[in-house]
């Protein structure tokens, strides 16, 4: 188990009787990307950011009264090395935003260039979000990112059909002495 992941654990607890630093906290728990073991116990990967979002937390919790630990544990065994692997598994919130890819993609003949191109910028923005809490990156991450890169190309292939774009082909060789000897036109400065 020494070449798996090491994590942080953090365990707090709140009062129930404020509601608003509880929502507070697990806001940023779930911004942060966390894994809920339980209800006040909650899982990220051991690093330096972790750690910090964790120590950060740490303190807002006792901060508003409530206690908070912050540990390093590892796995005991390779089921629960899986186990909390699985926490971190993002494919189902690739697989929403590539759903929304699609639905923009099929709708994109009835949209104006403004609306496409507002609607794919906030798809943009979630796939940014959602890849960096995405610890433990797969095939899920690559699939909506390939689908985003065609996305971009069928909308500016619609509204922008001008503009220079990348082609794929062979550049064929010319001969050096066919340009020999010829006048060339050129600015100064360049």
């Amino acid at each position: 188990m020494s070449d798996s992941p090491a994590w942080l654990l953090l365990i707090s607890s709140l009062s129930g009787q404020n509601q608003t630093a509880r929502m507070r906290v697990w806001r940023a728990l779930k911004a942060s990307g966390a894994g809920a073991l339980r209800d006040g116990a909650y899982l990220l990967p051991l690093s330096p950011a972790g750690r910090q979002t964790f120590r950060g937390l740490a303190d807002d919790v006792i901060g508003m009264g409530g206690a908070a630990h912050m540990m390093t544990l590892s796995a005991d065994s390779p089921a629960q090395q899986q186990a909390f692997l699985a926490l971190f598994d993002r494919s189902q919130d690739y697989a929403t935003l590539l759903a929304r890819l699609q639905a923009l993609k099929t709708a994109l003949p009835k949209l104006d260039e403004a609306d496409a191109r507002r609607q794919l910028a906030a798809i943009d923005r979630e796939i940014v979000t959602l890849a960096a809490i995405d610890f433990f990156p797969g095939a899920a991450r690559r699939q909506v990112e390939s689908a985003l890169t065609d996305a971009e190309a069928n909308l500016n292939a619609r509204y922008s059909p001008d503009e220079p774009h990348a082609a794929t082909g062979k550049i064929v060789r010319r001969d050096r002495r066919d340009f020999k000897g010829q006048t060339w036109a050129t600015r100064e400065h360049l």
